[in-house]
């Protein structure tokens, strides 16, 4: 806690906080994909394979979807330590209750 002015101030953080990701484009389609497809293909012989775009969008939503679920398990896991007991979140909540009994 810090004082100024004589007015005491304190932040409680209770629960856990998290950026929300940016909303899909409704097509499907994101930006960089089309920055991508308006350059102009490899001329490179070993380059010259070409993958079907099927294939493509399918590794690439897989990959997404695997950095996701990596995301929120380790996001589950903070929430988790900072509400349990002890935690930062339980320690503000007890902090705020605290303070709110002491202003009475």
């Amino acid at each position: 806690m810090y004082t100024r002015d004589k007015h005491a101030k304190r932040a409680y953080f209770v629960g856990p906080v998290s950026p929300a990701p940016p909303p899909l484009p409704a097509s499907g389609e994101s930006p960089s994909l089309d920055w991508l497809s308006s350059k102009p293909s490899s001329t490179k012989d070993e380059e010259k394979e070409v993958v079907p775009a099927k294939a493509v969008a399918e590794a690439v939503t897989k990959r997404g979807r695997e950095a996701a679920r990596c995301a929120i398990k380790e996001l589950a896991v903070k929430a988790n330590t900072a509400v349990a007991e002890g935690g930062s979140s339980h320690r503000d909540l007890l902090r705020l209750i605290d303070d709110l009994m002491q202003a009475k």
